[in-house]
């Protein structure tokens, strides 16, 4: 019987080349691939780090910008002038100069409202926009002082066009409410600083209403779609002929934090919540930083 022979395994020279060159191929694919990772996720934890420290630091400052003027209601309304204008013992040209002065000092705007939210006073009284004898009645911060507390809410003007953040406080007799003061916070100047820092920052309220942004395109969008009858509702109390149409955004919940894109950019989301205000504030780093740290890391491996 003939003995079986064994199959030759041996490599040709050019075979043993062949596979020399694949293994050292798949080697540097393995390690480029690992360099990549590596630097993806170096540059994405300190895009984190610094993310973290300017969420903290632009939701210090908003709440800074709004601080100053949390006690000016509560010190209006205790003004003897004031008070005597809501008993209708002076008249309002002694007390409108007067809110002038505090306006100019404050850059904000500010009026008194009688125990039925009609303007007997304000600071703006000089101008074709003024608010004397309008009534605000149905805003959520004259409510509150009706209640007897202090209110606070970010609104569009009706007269005056613009938004602000209104704080108002009631003006009390033996514990009758005869009245309330109100101020009107100017954001504006700190929205533009994000816009000239390039900073890419947006606030929403309680509703999803992106109120404040760094990028023009995003101001009063929304982060999801909203009924019509509350668009409706937040047309008429707080943002007048706004669309209120959403942003085309998504969001991804991974092990990096939440990955975030809008209009085909994706971005790092890191989010202060400013709970006596009902906003968050959500601090945005572009992720493509990333890729393109990525992408040289390989093109200098290569």
């Amino acid at each position: 019987m003939c003995a079986t022979s064994k199959p030759d395994t041996t490599l040709t020279p050019g075979q043993g080349r062949l596979t020399a060159v694949l293994s050292a191929l798949l080697l540097s694919v393995l390690l480029v691939w690992l360099i990549g990772l590596y630097v993806q996720r170096t540059v994405l934890a300190d895009l984190r780090k610094q993310g973290e420290l300017r969420a903290d630091f632009y939701s210090r400052s908003l709440q800074d910008g709004l601080e100053k003027y949390r006690h000016l209601p509560y010190i209006l309304a205790r003004e003897g002038r004031i008070r005597d204008l809501l008993q209708y013992e002076v008249p309002p040209i002694r007390v409108n100069p007067h809110l002038e002065d505090f306006s100019r000092a404050t850059d904000s705007l500010i009026f008194v409202m009688d125990d039925g939210g009609t303007v007997l006073a304000t600071s703006n009284w000089r101008s074709t926009r003024s608010l004397m004898g309008h009534n605000f009645s149905f805003r959520p911060y004259f409510i509150d002082a009706r209640k007897k507390r202090a209110g606070g809410y970010y609104a569009f003007g009706t007269q005056t066009r613009k938004p602000g953040y209104f704080l108002s406080y009631p003006v009390l007799k033996t514990g009758k409410m005869i009245g309330a003061t109100a101020v009107k916070v100017n954001l504006m100047p700190l929205q533009q600083s994000w816009e000239d820092g390039g900073e890419n920052i947006m606030v929403s309220d309680v509703h999803g209403v992106i109120i404040l942004a760094g990028r023009k395109g995003w101001r009063y969008k929304t982060l999801k779609p909203l009924a019509e009858s509350k668009k409706e509702r937040l047309k008429a109390t707080q943002f007048l002929d706004l669309p209120l149409t959403s942003l085309r955004l998504s969001r991804e919940h991974t092990d990096r934090g939440n990955i975030l894109t809008i209009d085909g950019e994706r971005y790092l989301e890191l989010f202060r919540q400013l709970p006596e205000y009902g906003w968050r504030l959500h601090y945005l780093q572009d992720l493509g930083e990333v890729r393109r740290a990525v992408g040289v890391s390989v093109t200098v491996s290569v």
